[in-house]
């Protein structure tokens, strides 16, 4: 019929009609995290740490930055600061985040996972890589539940093959888990999605955002977007819920670690200095040329790759997008695509 009211957008691209079956699609899955396992620990030990994965193991240990207070020019009996074996206990963790700009979780975390799983190099680095692997999974149930079974399916082949994805699998670091933290936060945000009033769902994106802030600052812009998506996603009661879970969220985390936060600002212009700066002639302009690439740039895992190609890439899919949700979805599903950009963003 022409001329009636848009249909809902999940009888359109997500109906079960053009749909592949849950048995297929479960195959599927399995077969794109097995392959996804499989790219992230195959030579997960082929190269030495880095002085970041050492860093990060020391904070993991108790002992903060020690490596800052070493003498120079001086030969000295350095104690090992990194191993299980003198690390001081877990729960003394966040409180040594010294020399770092960095919130607790991912220290945490790591020092969990390597009392169950040893100090070995392949213990430490699946540590990401087991993250990853679950981003698989979670990339799937969001571009499923916004998109429908086959934009599940491609969104999560993408990850599995993208290469900046496995070069951070394969790091000891906390990006894939902050990954992770992200897309469980906008699931557990979708799930409330036509529901007039759901306590546990705004429970579960309080939860989400609070791990996020714990785990990296630069999760900031990604909880601003998950807010942006509670007000314009949600309707009636669950909104408001939402929101107001939100903001206890951010009151604990302004309670219980801000202070850190602001001892830790001392260290911003010793260690965060060189990438926190823009020297670019056009800072707004570069940036806006970096969104539109990172859809190359996340396949190829270059930072130096801004390129005619790159740029002509990230614009037809960026385009393609834009093409497929205004011709076939409703007002409020041309807003899903518009909550994930703000997350990229």
């Amino acid at each position: 019929m022409t001329g009636t009211a848009a249909e809902p957008l999940a009888t359109l691209p997500t109906s079960a009609e053009t749909q592949p079956g849950r048995l297929l699609v479960a195959v599927a899955l399995l077969l794109i995290l097995a392959l996804a396992a499989l790219l992230r620990w195959h030579g997960i030990t082929a190269r030495d740490f880095f002085f970041d994965e050492l860093w990060i193991a020391e904070l993991s240990s108790g002992h903060g930055s020690t490596f800052y207070e070493l003498p120079l020019n001086r030969l000295v009996d350095q104690p090992n600061t990194i191993s299980l074996e003198t690390a001081l206990p877990v729960w003394s963790v966040p409180a040594n985040i010294t020399g770092a700009i960095h919130p607790p979780a991912t220290f945490v975390a790591l020092r969990i996972w390597r009392e169950i799983f040893g100090d070995s190099m392949l213990a430490l680095r699946s540590f990401s890589a087991t993250w990853s692997v679950v981003v698989v999974l979670l990339t799937f149930i969001a571009a499923h539940l916004s998109f429908g079974r086959v934009a599940g399916l491609g969104a999560a082949l993408l990850s599995a093959l993208s290469l900046a994805n496995i070069d951070q699998a394969q790091d000891v670091r906390g990006y894939t888990m902050l990954q992770a933290f992200m897309l469980f936060t906008a699931i557990s945000l979708l799930k409330m999605r036509g529901r007039p009033s759901c306590w546990p769902g705004a429970v579960a994106v309080s939860l989400g955002t609070l791990l996020m802030m714990y785990t990296h600052y630069f999760a900031a812009g990604a909880c601003a977007a998950i807010t942006l998506g509670a007000i314009f996603l949600l309707r009636g009661k669950a909104r408001w819920q939402t929101l107001g879970a939100i903001a206890v969220a951010g009151a604990i985390w302004i309670v219980t670690w801000l202070p850190q936060l602001k001892a830790q600002l001392a260290f911003v212009p010793e260690t965060a200095d060189i990438f926190l700066k823009d020297r670019t002639a056009s800072p707004l302009v570069s940036t806006l040329l970096r969104l539109i690439s990172s859809p190359y740039r996340a396949l190829v895992a270059d930072e130096r790759s801004m390129s005619v190609t790159a740029l002509a890439s990230g614009g037809v899919v960026l385009y393609l997008l834009a093409l497929r949700f205004s011709r076939r979805a409703t007002a409020s599903g041309r807003v899903l695509p518009l909550f994930w950009l703000a997350i990229v963003a």
